[in-house]
């Protein structure tokens, strides 16, 4: 039997794609509303009117482990971090970059990354420490244009 599962992914605006060894187990997608609050003469409480809305936010854990001739929890954590660099420039203001997330049918939208958390370990080579499993939570926020 043969299956072909699908592979979650980032990809960076130069390019650069990290596809997950293995997928997120769980991604928690959340969004905030803003609502104002009109006060009128005589009245107890005011009225809300809608005010704005936040973008969506998501976050999830990437499980990462070494492969066969690769150094893969260093690189996929060094490619992310690049990934939070601004790559226009100009008058000023630095742009964040923005990336592609994909997640099957569940997600797919463009964003920018709020925050990296790496982690390594348990296992490490014996002989340069190089980490040979590890994880890291990124979460990131949706571009709405």
């Amino acid at each position: 039997m043969n299956f072909n599962w699908l592979k979650g992914s980032m990809i960076g605006e130069d390019g650069t794609v990290i596809t997950f060894f293995f997928n997120p187990s769980t991604i928690k997608i959340s969004k905030n509303t803003k609502w104002n609050e009109l006060k009128a003469a005589g009245r107890e409480q005011g009225v809300l009117q809608y005010g704005c809305g936040d973008p969506r936010s998501f976050e999830f854990e990437l499980k990462l482990t070494r492969t066969p001739g690769d150094n893969y929890p260093k690189s996929v954590v060094e490619k992310l971090f690049k990934m939070t660099k601004p790559t226009i420039r100009g008058a000023g203001v630095d742009r964040p970059p923005k990336v592609r997330l994909n997640l099957g049918n569940a997600v797919k939208t463009e964003c920018i990354i709020d925050s990296i958390q790496a982690t390594y370990g348990p296992l490490f080579n014996p002989r340069d420490l190089t980490p040979w499993l590890g994880g890291v939570s990124v979460k990131l926020t949706e571009i709405m244009e």
